[in-house]
Protein backbone atom coordinates (compact mmCIF):
# COMPACT_ATOMS: atom_id res chain seq x y z
CA UNK A 1 0.00 0.00 0.00
CA UNK A 2 2.98 2.19 0.91
CA UNK A 3 4.43 1.85 -2.67
CA UNK A 4 1.49 2.46 -4.02
CA UNK A 5 0.99 5.66 -3.04
CA UNK A 6 4.61 6.50 -3.81
CA UNK A 7 3.69 5.64 -7.36
CA UNK A 8 0.99 7.59 -7.58
CA UNK A 9 2.41 10.30 -5.68
CA UNK A 10 5.60 10.21 -8.34
CA UNK A 11 2.88 10.70 -11.06
CA UNK A 12 1.07 13.57 -9.60
CA UNK A 13 3.06 16.67 -11.12
CA UNK A 14 3.21 15.34 -14.54
CA UNK A 15 -0.66 15.23 -14.65
CA UNK A 16 -1.89 18.58 -15.81
CA UNK A 17 -5.43 19.23 -14.11
CA UNK A 18 -6.47 22.08 -16.52
CA UNK A 19 -4.77 20.32 -19.43
CA UNK A 20 -6.04 16.53 -18.94
CA UNK A 21 -8.76 16.54 -16.57
CA UNK A 22 -10.72 13.37 -17.24
CA UNK A 23 -6.96 11.80 -16.31
CA UNK A 24 -6.62 13.90 -13.15
CA UNK A 25 -10.17 13.28 -11.96
CA UNK A 26 -9.25 9.39 -12.61
CA UNK A 27 -5.40 9.77 -10.61
CA UNK A 28 -7.36 11.84 -7.93
CA UNK A 29 -10.25 9.12 -6.99
CA UNK A 30 -7.71 6.35 -7.62
CA UNK A 31 -5.58 8.52 -5.07
CA UNK A 32 -9.00 8.91 -2.21
CA UNK A 33 -9.37 4.80 -2.90
CA UNK A 34 -6.11 3.74 -1.69
CA UNK A 35 -5.85 6.44 1.23
CA UNK A 36 -8.50 5.55 2.31
CA UNK A 37 -7.37 2.06 2.47
CA UNK A 38 -4.06 3.06 3.97
CA UNK A 39 -6.48 4.99 6.90
CA UNK A 40 -8.41 1.59 7.60
CA UNK A 41 -5.29 -0.64 7.91
CA UNK A 42 -3.13 2.31 9.57
CA UNK A 43 -6.02 3.00 11.83
CA UNK A 44 -5.19 6.45 11.91
CA UNK A 45 -7.26 7.53 14.93
CA UNK A 46 -4.89 6.07 17.35
CA UNK A 47 -2.03 8.63 16.25
CA UNK A 48 -1.44 11.78 18.02
CA UNK A 49 -2.94 14.46 15.83
CA UNK A 50 -4.94 15.91 18.75
CA UNK A 51 -4.23 19.79 17.56
CA UNK A 52 -4.68 19.01 14.38
CA UNK A 53 -8.34 17.82 14.93
CA UNK A 54 -10.28 20.72 15.54
CA UNK A 55 -8.61 23.00 12.61
CA UNK A 56 -9.44 20.16 10.30
CA UNK A 57 -12.97 19.27 11.53
CA UNK A 58 -13.88 22.97 11.39
CA UNK A 59 -12.69 22.94 7.84
CA UNK A 60 -14.09 19.93 6.49
CA UNK A 61 -17.24 21.38 7.91
CA UNK A 62 -17.10 24.64 6.24
CA UNK A 63 -16.68 22.71 3.29
CA UNK A 64 -19.93 21.04 3.89
CA UNK A 65 -21.55 23.87 4.22
CA UNK A 66 -20.34 25.69 1.36
CA UNK A 67 -21.35 22.36 -1.27
CA UNK A 68 -25.13 22.41 0.87
CA UNK A 69 -25.55 26.35 0.07
CA UNK A 70 -23.32 26.19 -3.46
CA UNK A 71 -24.43 28.28 -6.54
CA UNK A 72 -23.83 24.85 -8.22
CA UNK A 73 -23.69 21.49 -5.95
CA UNK A 74 -23.29 18.88 -8.13
CA UNK A 75 -19.99 20.76 -9.13
CA UNK A 76 -18.97 21.73 -5.44
CA UNK A 77 -19.50 18.02 -4.31
CA UNK A 78 -17.35 16.11 -7.04
CA UNK A 79 -14.85 19.40 -5.47
CA UNK A 80 -14.88 17.84 -2.11
CA UNK A 81 -12.48 14.85 -3.10
CA UNK A 82 -9.66 16.86 -4.12
CA UNK A 83 -9.48 18.43 -0.21
CA UNK A 84 -10.00 15.05 0.91
CA UNK A 85 -7.08 13.51 -0.75
CA UNK A 86 -5.02 16.39 0.60
CA UNK A 87 -5.77 16.30 3.96
CA UNK A 88 -5.46 12.49 3.99
CA UNK A 89 -2.23 12.84 2.20
CA UNK A 90 -0.91 15.28 5.05
CA UNK A 91 -1.69 12.67 7.52
CA UNK A 92 -0.37 9.93 5.58
CA UNK A 93 3.26 11.61 5.43
CA UNK A 94 3.02 13.32 8.90
CA UNK A 95 2.18 9.21 10.23
CA UNK A 96 5.52 7.60 8.93
CA UNK A 97 8.46 6.40 10.35
CA UNK A 98 11.84 7.61 9.71
CA UNK A 99 12.78 4.92 7.07
CA UNK A 100 9.41 6.04 4.97
CA UNK A 101 9.89 9.12 5.25
CA UNK A 102 13.66 9.44 3.81
CA UNK A 103 11.82 7.54 0.93
CA UNK A 104 9.00 10.09 0.52
CA UNK A 105 11.24 12.64 0.38
CA UNK A 106 13.89 11.01 -2.51
CA UNK A 107 10.62 10.49 -4.46
CA UNK A 108 8.98 13.54 -4.31
CA UNK A 109 13.13 15.17 -4.93
CA UNK A 110 13.30 12.39 -8.04
CA UNK A 111 10.16 13.46 -9.52
CA UNK A 112 11.67 17.20 -9.47
CA UNK A 113 14.98 16.27 -10.89
CA UNK A 114 12.83 14.89 -13.97
CA UNK A 115 10.32 18.04 -14.00
CA UNK A 116 13.80 20.11 -14.44
CA UNK A 117 15.38 18.00 -17.15
CA UNK A 118 12.14 18.25 -19.43
CA UNK A 119 11.71 22.04 -18.68
CA UNK A 120 15.36 22.59 -20.16
CA UNK A 121 14.81 20.44 -22.84
CA UNK A 122 11.90 22.25 -23.76
CA UNK A 123 13.90 25.61 -23.52
CA UNK A 124 16.55 24.64 -25.84
CA UNK A 125 14.15 22.05 -28.31
CA UNK A 126 10.55 22.02 -27.95
CA UNK A 127 10.35 25.96 -27.97
CA UNK A 128 10.57 26.75 -31.84
CA UNK A 129 7.90 23.44 -33.33
CA UNK A 130 5.66 24.71 -30.37
CA UNK A 131 5.61 28.24 -31.83
CA UNK A 132 4.97 27.26 -35.82
CA UNK A 133 2.36 25.40 -34.43
CA UNK A 134 0.57 27.98 -32.29
CA UNK A 135 1.39 30.95 -34.82
CA UNK A 136 -0.85 28.57 -37.26
CA UNK A 137 -3.78 27.97 -34.83
CA UNK A 138 -5.82 31.90 -34.85
CA UNK A 139 -7.38 30.55 -31.61
CA UNK A 140 -4.26 30.92 -30.07
CA UNK A 141 -4.49 32.84 -26.69
CA UNK A 142 -1.79 35.73 -26.59
CA UNK A 143 -0.64 34.55 -23.41
CA UNK A 144 0.61 31.44 -24.43
CA UNK A 145 2.85 32.85 -27.70
CA UNK A 146 4.13 35.32 -25.01
CA UNK A 147 5.25 32.36 -22.86
CA UNK A 148 7.43 31.35 -25.94
CA UNK A 149 8.35 33.67 -27.58
CA UNK A 150 10.11 34.76 -24.60
CA UNK A 151 11.32 31.60 -23.58
CA UNK A 152 9.43 31.12 -20.10
CA UNK A 153 9.37 27.08 -19.88
CA UNK A 154 6.41 25.71 -17.99
CA UNK A 155 6.14 21.87 -19.17
CA UNK A 156 4.80 19.77 -17.36
CA UNK A 157 2.58 22.25 -15.52
CA UNK A 158 -0.09 24.84 -17.83
CA UNK A 159 2.23 28.04 -16.86
CA UNK A 160 4.99 29.10 -15.67
CA UNK A 161 4.06 30.43 -12.84
CA UNK A 162 2.58 27.25 -11.92
CA UNK A 163 6.08 25.47 -12.86
CA UNK A 164 7.80 27.87 -10.54
CA UNK A 165 5.89 27.53 -7.55
CA UNK A 166 5.98 24.05 -7.62
CA UNK A 167 9.98 24.10 -7.95
CA UNK A 168 10.68 26.38 -4.91
CA UNK A 169 8.55 24.37 -2.88
CA UNK A 170 10.10 21.32 -3.69
CA UNK A 171 14.00 22.48 -3.80
CA UNK A 172 14.72 23.10 -0.43
CA UNK A 173 13.92 18.67 -0.23
CA UNK A 174 17.26 18.52 -2.30
CA UNK A 175 19.61 19.90 1.05
CA UNK A 176 18.54 17.17 3.63
CA UNK A 177 20.57 14.77 4.61
CA UNK A 178 18.42 11.30 3.27
CA UNK A 179 19.11 13.28 0.05
CA UNK A 180 22.24 11.65 -1.39
CA UNK A 181 23.03 13.19 -4.79
CA UNK A 182 22.75 16.82 -3.97
CA UNK A 183 23.75 18.42 -7.31
CA UNK A 184 20.71 17.22 -8.62
CA UNK A 185 19.29 20.18 -7.60
CA UNK A 186 21.01 22.18 -10.53
CA UNK A 187 18.14 20.62 -12.74
CA UNK A 188 15.29 22.73 -10.81
CA UNK A 189 17.14 25.46 -9.66
CA UNK A 190 18.07 25.93 -13.70
CA UNK A 191 14.18 25.47 -14.62
CA UNK A 192 13.27 28.14 -12.18
CA UNK A 193 14.87 30.61 -13.31
CA UNK A 194 13.56 29.83 -16.88
CA UNK A 195 10.35 30.71 -15.88
CA UNK A 196 11.16 34.21 -15.23
CA UNK A 197 8.24 34.52 -12.83
CA UNK A 198 8.41 37.15 -10.66
CA UNK A 199 5.58 35.77 -8.00
CA UNK A 200 7.92 33.35 -7.53
CA UNK A 201 11.06 34.71 -7.49
CA UNK A 202 10.01 37.42 -4.85
CA UNK A 203 8.17 34.79 -2.26
CA UNK A 204 11.68 32.64 -2.64
CA UNK A 205 13.69 35.90 -1.75
CA UNK A 206 11.12 36.30 1.11
CA UNK A 207 11.83 32.91 2.07
CA UNK A 208 15.70 32.91 1.69
CA UNK A 209 16.50 36.82 2.79
CA UNK A 210 15.92 36.29 6.91
CA UNK A 211 18.13 32.43 6.44
CA UNK A 212 20.83 34.60 4.62
CA UNK A 213 21.24 37.42 6.94
CA UNK A 214 21.40 34.82 9.81
CA UNK A 215 24.26 33.11 7.96
CA UNK A 216 26.04 37.04 6.91
CA UNK A 217 26.00 37.62 10.68
CA UNK A 218 28.10 34.49 11.48
CA UNK A 219 30.05 34.63 7.78
CA UNK A 220 30.41 37.65 5.97
CA UNK A 221 30.73 35.64 2.90
CA UNK A 222 26.77 34.81 2.67
CA UNK A 223 26.00 38.52 1.73
CA UNK A 224 27.61 37.74 -1.54
CA UNK A 225 24.59 34.75 -1.81
CA UNK A 226 22.14 37.56 -0.81
CA UNK A 227 23.54 40.19 -3.81
CA UNK A 228 23.02 37.22 -5.93
CA UNK A 229 19.75 36.54 -5.18
CA UNK A 230 18.82 39.94 -5.50
CA UNK A 231 20.25 40.52 -8.72
CA UNK A 232 18.82 37.42 -10.24
CA UNK A 233 15.56 39.42 -8.77
CA UNK A 234 16.33 42.60 -10.69
CA UNK A 235 17.96 40.87 -13.61
CA UNK A 236 14.44 38.94 -14.14
CA UNK A 237 12.49 42.06 -13.57
CA UNK A 238 14.65 44.46 -15.97
CA UNK A 239 13.63 41.64 -18.72
CA UNK A 240 10.46 41.51 -18.08
CA UNK A 241 10.19 45.30 -19.19
CA UNK A 242 11.85 44.91 -22.44
CA UNK A 243 8.96 42.80 -23.80
CA UNK A 244 6.71 44.09 -27.10
CA UNK A 245 3.73 43.18 -25.43
CA UNK A 246 2.06 45.50 -23.06
CA UNK A 247 0.44 42.50 -21.05
CA UNK A 248 4.04 40.89 -20.43
CA UNK A 249 4.78 44.29 -18.37
CA UNK A 250 5.33 43.60 -15.14
CA UNK A 251 2.87 47.00 -14.09
CA UNK A 252 0.35 45.13 -16.13
CA UNK A 253 0.50 41.60 -14.36
CA UNK A 254 -0.08 43.69 -11.10
CA UNK A 255 -3.04 45.93 -12.01
CA UNK A 256 -4.82 42.52 -13.66
CA UNK A 257 -4.11 40.71 -10.03
CA UNK A 258 -5.36 44.04 -8.73
CA UNK A 259 -8.64 43.75 -10.26
CA UNK A 260 -8.86 40.28 -9.78
CA UNK A 261 -8.92 40.68 -6.23
CA UNK A 262 -11.28 43.48 -6.02
CA UNK A 263 -13.76 41.63 -8.14
CA UNK A 264 -13.05 38.43 -5.59
CA UNK A 265 -14.24 40.72 -2.56
CA UNK A 266 -17.21 41.56 -4.23
CA UNK A 267 -18.16 38.08 -4.04
CA UNK A 268 -16.94 37.59 -1.00
CA UNK A 269 -19.09 40.58 0.60
CA UNK A 270 -22.33 39.04 -0.96
CA UNK A 271 -21.27 35.47 0.00
CA UNK A 272 -19.47 36.21 3.64
CA UNK A 273 -20.75 33.11 5.67
CA UNK A 274 -21.18 30.30 3.34
CA UNK A 275 -19.24 31.54 0.08
CA UNK A 276 -20.54 30.09 -3.17
CA UNK A 277 -19.22 26.95 -3.04
CA UNK A 278 -15.78 24.99 -3.70
CA UNK A 279 -14.98 24.50 -7.79
CA UNK A 280 -17.35 27.49 -8.54
CA UNK A 281 -14.91 30.74 -8.80
CA UNK A 282 -15.52 32.56 -11.80
CA UNK A 283 -14.73 35.73 -12.42
CA UNK A 284 -14.96 38.41 -15.48
CA UNK A 285 -11.52 37.55 -17.38
CA UNK A 286 -10.51 34.31 -14.82
CA UNK A 287 -10.95 31.57 -13.41
CA UNK A 288 -8.83 32.49 -10.54
CA UNK A 289 -8.34 35.47 -8.14
CA UNK A 290 -4.36 34.98 -8.36
CA UNK A 291 -4.94 35.20 -4.48
CA UNK A 292 -5.29 31.62 -3.07
CA UNK A 293 -6.59 32.94 0.10
CA UNK A 294 -9.40 35.47 -1.13
CA UNK A 295 -10.48 32.63 -3.33
CA UNK A 296 -10.82 30.58 -0.78
CA UNK A 297 -13.05 32.52 1.16
CA UNK A 298 -14.81 33.42 -1.38
CA UNK A 299 -15.63 29.99 -2.08
CA UNK A 300 -16.20 28.60 1.47
CA UNK A 301 -16.75 31.54 3.27
CA UNK A 302 -15.24 32.99 6.27
CA UNK A 303 -14.89 29.78 8.24
CA UNK A 304 -13.56 28.46 5.97
CA UNK A 305 -10.62 30.89 5.23
CA UNK A 306 -10.66 31.11 9.10
CA UNK A 307 -9.94 26.89 9.15
CA UNK A 308 -7.40 26.89 7.09
CA UNK A 309 -5.83 29.48 8.07
CA UNK A 310 -5.73 28.17 11.62
CA UNK A 311 -4.63 24.54 9.91
CA UNK A 312 -1.60 26.58 8.53
CA UNK A 313 -0.83 27.77 12.05
CA UNK A 314 -0.28 25.02 13.95
CA UNK A 315 1.86 23.73 11.21
CA UNK A 316 4.45 26.91 11.02
CA UNK A 317 4.19 26.65 14.89
CA UNK A 318 5.65 23.66 14.65
CA UNK A 319 7.91 23.20 12.22
CA UNK A 320 9.33 26.69 14.63
CA UNK A 321 9.46 24.46 17.84
CA UNK A 322 11.19 21.44 15.87
CA UNK A 323 13.94 24.47 15.24
CA UNK A 324 14.13 26.05 18.74
CA UNK A 325 14.14 22.53 20.68
CA UNK A 326 16.92 21.50 18.02
CA UNK A 327 14.74 18.37 16.47
CA UNK A 328 16.77 17.48 13.54
CA UNK A 329 17.18 21.76 12.85
CA UNK A 330 18.42 21.50 9.72
CA UNK A 331 15.39 19.19 8.00
CA UNK A 332 13.08 21.50 10.50
CA UNK A 333 14.64 24.71 8.64
CA UNK A 334 14.56 23.38 4.93
CA UNK A 335 10.88 22.30 6.13
CA UNK A 336 10.21 25.65 6.95
CA UNK A 337 11.11 27.13 3.90
CA UNK A 338 9.27 24.57 1.53
CA UNK A 339 6.06 25.69 3.53
CA UNK A 340 6.64 29.32 3.77
CA UNK A 341 7.85 29.39 0.10
CA UNK A 342 4.21 27.54 -0.74
CA UNK A 343 1.90 29.92 1.16
CA UNK A 344 3.48 32.97 0.19
CA UNK A 345 3.88 32.45 -3.76
CA UNK A 346 -0.12 31.55 -3.51
CA UNK A 347 -0.56 35.18 -1.84
CA UNK A 348 0.05 36.32 -5.71
CA UNK A 349 -0.78 33.04 -7.63
CA UNK A 350 -3.32 29.72 -7.29
CA UNK A 351 -1.56 26.69 -7.26
CA UNK A 352 -3.04 26.13 -4.17
CA UNK A 353 -6.05 24.88 -6.83
CA UNK A 354 -3.58 22.60 -8.76
CA UNK A 355 -4.30 19.51 -7.28
CA UNK A 356 -0.39 18.61 -9.51
CA UNK A 357 1.13 21.23 -6.85
CA UNK A 358 -0.99 21.19 -3.74
CA UNK A 359 -1.06 17.54 -3.13
CA UNK A 360 2.77 17.74 -3.07
CA UNK A 361 2.76 20.50 -0.44
CA UNK A 362 0.34 18.64 1.72
CA UNK A 363 2.25 15.89 1.84
CA UNK A 364 5.59 18.18 2.44
CA UNK A 365 3.10 19.98 5.54
CA UNK A 366 3.02 16.04 6.37
CA UNK A 367 6.78 15.25 6.60
CA UNK A 368 7.45 18.49 8.34
CA UNK A 369 6.22 17.48 11.61
CA UNK A 370 7.99 13.88 12.09
CA UNK A 371 7.20 14.30 16.04
CA UNK A 372 3.52 13.86 16.10
CA UNK A 373 4.17 10.95 13.52
CA UNK A 374 3.95 7.88 16.49
CA UNK A 375 1.07 6.92 18.07
CA UNK A 376 0.57 8.05 21.62
CA UNK A 377 1.23 6.04 24.82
Amino acid sequence: MFFVILILLFMRPFICSLAFPYLNDAHSIICLLVLSLWCVRKKIRRLGFGQFKTPISLLLGALAVSVIFSRNKPASFFELYKYLCGILLFFFAASLDTNEQTVTIRTIVLSTCLIGGLAIYQYFFSFDRLLNYLVQNPNTAPFALDYIERRRVFFPFVTPNALAGYLIMTMPLFFINTVKKKWCVAFPCIAFLLTKSMGAFLALGAVLAPCLYRKWQARRRYFFYLCILLALIGVSFYLRTKTAYYYAQPAFSVFMRLGYWENTLSLVKTHLLAGIGPGTFKIPGSLYAHNSYLQFMAETGIFGLFSFLWLVTVIIKENIRSLRNGINPAQASLFLMANAAFLLHNIVDFTFFLPEVALIWWVIAGLSLPRLAQPPH
